[in-house]
């Protein structure tokens, strides 16, 4: 999609990746293994994406060896007592 994209003369591309399948994968735990994330992202940019939007990335050493734009939307876990809905009036 990115290819179309460019095609259609698009000003900036921004790929929207709720989950980054290879952000566990940011080191080399073995010789002649490739640090995948590193990998997947070097793809991204290479098909012309300007930026990439993502949720929660494992590790925040991701971003240090990307070379785009990289924007990083961290999720916390939200409860909400029955209480606290009982006492909203809307």
């Amino acid at each position: 999609m990115i290819d179309a994209f460019k095609r259609a003369s698009a000003w900036r591309i921004t790929a929207v990746l709720p989950y980054y399948c290879y952000a566990r994968q940011d080191r080399k735990d073995k010789p002649r293994v490739p640090i995948s994330a590193k990998l997947v992202a070097d793809l991204l940019e290479t098909a012309g994406a300007s930026r990439a939007l993502t949720l929660d990335l494992h590790a925040p050493q991701i971003q240090g060896y990307l070379t785009f734009r990289w924007i990083t939307f961290m999720v916390r876990p939200c409860s909400l007592s029955i209480s606290a809905i009982l006492s909203c009036r809307i």
